[in-house]
């Protein structure tokens, strides 16, 4: 099973996202709004 790991920093107007592996590696970095957070989730294959 690969694990993974999702850093969130909440502001008022972004999002600033990291994704890591199971190795803490920084896989994926994200700026979004907070509509576009939401499709980030939605759109995932956990």
């Amino acid at each position: 099973m690969n694990a993974t790991t999702v850093a969130v920093d909440l502001a008022k107007n972004v999002f600033q996202l990291a994704v890591a592996d199971d190795h803490w590696k920084v896989v994926e970095q994200q700026r979004l709004t907070r509509s576009q957070f939401e499709r980030w989730f939605d759109n995932r294959n956990w």
